[in-house]
């Protein structure tokens, strides 16, 4: 339970971030790029994006282990991500 409200908690700031990103964009402003750590940025990531999954699909993850730094914005990264599970989730809605 504290897991999930954890999680609940996480994706909600997650969400205001990607808010602020609309926003930002809308507006013209500057984004913040930054150095991420790809690996723990993207395990995170789906670790998080796992409770927007129905629990008959199984995620299956392989990251490489290499230290893999990349120049981004956070929200963004975390919006493409989100975009690629739920375009699968979708994919995979009604298949047996």
């Amino acid at each position: 339970m504290i897991e999930r409200l954890t999680n609940v908690e996480q994706l909600s700031r997650h969400a205001a971030n990607m808010i602020q990103q609309l926003l930002t964009f809308a507006r013209k402003d500057v984004v913040h790029i930054q150095p991420i750590p790809l690996t723990p940025f993207i395990k995170e990531t789906l670790k998080f994006l796992r409770t927007s999954v129905p629990e008959n699909i199984a995620m299956h993850q392989e990251i490489c282990s290499d230290s893999i730094r990349v120049n981004g914005d956070t929200t963004q990264l975390h919006q493409v991500l989100m975009n690629l599970v739920n375009n699968a989730r979708d994919a995979l809605e009604g298949v047996a």
